[in-house]
């Protein structure tokens, strides 16, 4: 902990005072207040990340009730279609403009709900029932720093997360990461068949064509 950048060890330290119930509100307050800094978080990006991972992942700080991250976006990169797991408060701090999706969810049918991009130096919260996926469809790579934690559940916050691979039919609960075209390694389970929209089916193809071009994969 003691590497960690000043503003990563104040938040370590500020989510892990006694006797207090976290929320996204606190959460948000506290990531607001740290002083992130940019330049101290991007020695941890990962934008040279393995081609088959769709995103890079660095895990800075894990312990039983939250974990903290750095993930890198290079030009192409986007997650799948994901809730997760057993977070109950989180929130991703954006160190650039991403491109954000939200869907609705029920059982196994899932539709897009809003496309945005969120704009450098926001918080976004997120908790177990959010869907989403995100990425960067600009030619400017990005980090963005996620945390994510429970009050009540002790182990590895992010495990057991769905992931909705609408372009394969199917839905697989993983070990936490998001990549598209995920391995089966990283995959506890899966169950086939969800049910869409030609709307969401359009919108989605068109923010992960880059990943599966660049790999030599149809879909």
């Amino acid at each position: 902990m003691k590497t960690l950048p000043q503003a990563i060890q104040n938040i370590i330290k500020a989510l892990q005072r006694p006797k207090q119930v976290l929320n996204n509100d606190l959460l948000i307050e506290i990531i607001n207040n740290a002083n992130i800094s940019k330049e101290e978080l991007l020695k941890y990006s990962t934008f040279d990340h393995c081609k088959t991972e769709s995103y890079g992942r660095n895990t800075l700080y894990l312990n039983d009730n939250f974990g903290i991250y750095v993930m890198s976006w290079s030009q192409g990169d986007f997650t799948g279609i994901h809730g997760h797991g057993h977070s109950e408060w989180g929130v991703v701090y954006f160190l650039g403009d991403a491109d954000h999706r939200t869907y609705k969810v029920e059982g196994n049918k899932v539709e897009l709900d809003v496309a945005e991009v969120i704009k450098e130096g926001s918080a976004a919260p997120v908790c177990g029932d959010l869907v989403h996926a995100m990425g960067n469809l600009s030619q400017k790579p990005f980090i963005t720093l996620h945390i994510y934690g429970s009050n009540s559940y002790k182990g590895t916050i992010t495990e057991d997360s769905q992931l909705y691979e609408i372009e394969k039919n199917r839905i697989r609960t993983t070990l936490g990461p998001a990549y598209l075209n995920i391995s089966d390694e990283l995959c506890k389970k899966s169950k086939q068949g969800i049910l869409t929209d030609e709307k969401t089916n359009s919108d989605f193809y068109s923010l992960i064509q880059q990943f599966y071009k660049r790999n030599n994969i149809n879909i």
